[in-house]
């Protein structure tokens, strides 16, 4: 019996022996937590020397399939890549209580996503070793017919990050024949240029960023700007936070939490898109986000501080703008009441001459703005006061929102249907920005310049649309606020003319002029009246 027992003992050792050349088919690494991760976040060896591994170091666990099927579970420490062979070859450390390598043979096919970086890169420098010199296209013919199956195809995003150009960097300076390859020299040096500091740990594609409390879109320039990728420690605690969902450069899922307190500050590669809809154009800019990006890049970056173009765009857009109290612009925008939602023109609201909204007394008329961003999101806004600038290329109309924080939105294009209702204020606008210009020119130019702005409108501009109330109040005040109309005696004589044909009661809307009534109260004389069709 006890031969026996020796014998079954030598013939166990043996096996164990045998099993440990195995490779190990369909593999996987999962954490202690079972979540699949990359074996390239183990320390990488380049050689079989396992001595200068701490204990203690990050562990994983690797499973799959060795010999006649049998299953593997072995938790490993480190990681090696040999180049030498017909292709290029994985190793894996087990731990101190297993010893040895353990080769990897085909990974299991929901696990090539996670490892797509260090595959490809794998794949990559056993090409460059075997033609160094070759030209970069034969490189991408290789890797596409290599990782043919793959999804999306290999490109140049499969290296933009810390994990593959940490690896090609270290093969170039161990690897002799690497290290004269000109192709990998310039490729990398590219690539170095688009992945940014050490701290750039993955590229997050088709992302977008989510509310920590109702998970709502929101643009991530809400969290705090930093000019320098290490200074995540000056970043308060408790400060907003958003949730990034996306995809990563490798194609995998993504799902972190974007806090500015972590101690890796996360820096994105942000491409542009071109099919953008409506095209990009200068409204896209005409916000305090991107005047303020502008402006601090301009002050921090020695290039973009000697830009003369972008001196004047700021210069430019910033008279646009305005204050620091502007956040968006509204286009196609109409105005509706708050309890039956029909059209309303703005100027019922309270009219400000400041950007101050402290004086807007709670429970003042409010009506719903809805309209499109600058970008073409749909807007919908409660709005409670509007303003009037006419310092710019063409007079300016913001209205003053409460939501997030409150601030001003700048009004760009009316809604065509909406034009009839607001015509009264669009016309007085445009004519005070034009007496301002010119405050004592004849009155004939001034219906010249109405009838060229408003030659698209139903009716031509006419005395009757200033027999109102509501434009005559607009004159006056402005008249007395603003120094350049106040001495304009154009205006002066207009609104003079105007009082006298208007009443002068406030309760005075209008004049109907024309129409003939019979006894029994019909209309003889066709007339217009506010619901007439177009």
């Amino acid at each position: 019996m006890a031969a026996l027992a020796a014998a079954a003992a030598v013939v166990s050792q043996e096996a164990d022996a045998e099993f440990q050349i195995y490779a190990v088919d369909g593999y996987y690494f999962e954490s202690s937590r079972k979540e699949p991760v990359c074996f390239s976040t183990l320390p990488l060896r380049f050689g079989d020397a396992a001595a200068d591994v701490p204990e203690g170091n990050k562990r994983l666990f690797l499973r799959g399939f060795a010999g006649r099927r049998l299953r593997v579970c072995k938790r490993v420490v480190a990681w090696r890549l040999e180049l030498d062979g017909e292709q290029p070859e994985f190793f894996v450390l087990l731990s101190a209580d297993s010893g040895g390598w353990l080769r990897l043979a085909k990974a299991r096919k929901l696990y090539e996503r996670t490892a797509r970086t260090v595959l490809m890169t794998a794949q990559a420098l056993h090409f460059l070793r075997r033609n160094p010199d070759g030209p970069e296209t034969a490189l991408w013919i290789h890797l596409r017919q290599a990782f043919g199956r793959f999804w999306p195809r290999p490109s140049e995003h499969d290296f933009r990050n810390q994990t593959s150009l940490s690896l090609m960097t270290q093969f170039a300076a161990t690897d002799p024949v690497l290290a004269t390859s000109e192709t990998l020299r310039a490729f990398v040096e590219r690539i170095s240029t688009k992945v940014g500091g050490a701290d750039t740990i993955d590229i997050a594609d088709e992302y977008f960023f989510q509310a920590k409390d109702n998970y709502k879109f929101v643009c991530f320039s809400t969290l705090p700007l930093r000019f320098r990728a290490t200074a995540a420690a000056d970043v308060p605690e408790g400060n907003r936070a958003l949730y990034l969902a996306g995809c990563t450069g490798r194609g995998a899922r993504l799902h972190k939490e974007m806090v500015s307190s972590l101690r890796q500050a996360y820096r994105l590669n942000l491409f542009f898109c071109s099919n953008f809809r409506p095209s990009p154009s200068e409204d896209d800019l005409w916000n305090q986000t991107s005047l303020s990006l502008m402006r601090q890049f301009a002050a921090t970056d020695p290039v973009l501080a000697d830009s003369e173009a972008l001196r004047a765009f700021i210069e430019r857009i910033s008279t646009t703008v305005g204050g620091a109290d502007i956040i968006g612009i509204a286009d196609e925008y109409s105005f509706r009441a708050k309890d039956n939602y029909e059209l309303v023109c703005f100027s019922t609201l309270p009219l400000r001459f400041g950007a101050a909204a402290a004086d807007v007394p709670e429970g003042n008329k409010a009506l719903y703005l809805s309209g499109f961003t600058a970008g073409g999101l749909k807007l919908l806004k409660q709005v409670v006061a509007w303003r009037l600038e006419l310092d710019g290329e063409q007079p300016q109309f913001l209205v003053l929102t409460p939501a997030y924080g409150g601030g001003w939105l700048c009004l760009a294009n009316a809604w065509n249907m909406y034009k009839r209702t607001a015509k009264t204020v669009l016309m007085t606008a445009q004519m005070l920005h034009f007496l301002r210009r010119n405050p004592d020119g004849p009155e004939i130019a001034l219906w010249i310049h109405l009838h060229q702005v408003f030659g698209k409108f139903w009716s031509m501009p006419s005395e009757d649309d200033f027999r109102n109330q509501t434009s005559l109040s607009l004159m006056r005040q402005f008249a007395s606020m603003d120094p350049v109309l106040a001495n304009s005696e154009a205006l002066r004589a207009f609104v003079e003319r105007i009082s006298t044909e208007v009443g002068g009661g406030a309760d005075i809307v209008d004049i109907v002029g024309g129409a003939g009534i019979v006894d029994d109260g019909a209309v003889v004389n066709e007339i217009f009246v506010d619901d007439a069709p177009f």
